[in-house]
């Protein structure tokens, strides 16, 4: 019963309730249906008192879901850079579970999380990582049209060799040619 009131508090962003529920035996580490911890939870919501109370009674910063995500990986993933930065601050690995396709970087471009994406990139996330489909943050980011050009821009050039690069290789050489052609 504890447990539940501590997940539910989290999720509200009452760190009042949070405080009670730990005061009455509940487990810092107790999950929801989808595996979520009250950090990640809190981390998800943006609740920026909930998450430091849980980081100071010493929640799990690398507790992923069974969907592989992490407490930074639920930040990115529904844009909460504060919540993504303070996870960094307290040591979350920058890269999310191992193991999992979907890193917080990768979820950031995904959903165009511009802000989470800054913080991420600041803090030295490798944007080379790919899905296990093979997709790369530039194409990711294709989806999300209304940040797609601000996500590129903090990304920089996609690699030589990506599926981008060569599609703008490809135009360019069909401008040449029609250019080459009509010069004729």
């Amino acid at each position: 019963m504890a447990d539940g009131a501590l997940l539910r508090a989290a999720q509200t962003g009452s760190a009042a309730a949070c405080r009670l529920a730990l005061a009455n035996g509940a487990a810092l580490e107790a999950r929801d249906a989808d595996g979520d911890t009250a950090l990640a939870l809190a981390s998800y919501e943006g609740h920026l008192e909930v998450l430091s109370l849980l980081l100071a009674a010493g929640a799990d910063l690398e507790a992923s879901n069974r969907a592989g995500k992490t407490p930074l990986a639920q930040a990115a993933y529904s844009g909460h850079a504060a919540a993504a930065r303070a996870l960094l601050s307290a040591g979350a690995a920058v890269e999310g579970a191992p193991g999992s396709d979907r890193t917080p970087l990768l979820l950031a471009c995904q959903y165009g999380r511009v802000e989470a994406l800054k913080a991420l990139l600041e803090a030295g996330a490798d944007v080379r990582r790919r899905t296990n489909e093979g997709r790369s943050a530039w194409e990711l980011a294709e989806k999300k049209e209304a940040t797609r050009d601000a996500v590129h821009a903090l990304l920089g050039p996609p690699p030589r060799g990506s599926a981008r690069w060569l599609y703008g290789c490809l135009l360019l050489c069909t401008l040449a040619a029609a250019l080459f052609a009509s010069a004729r």
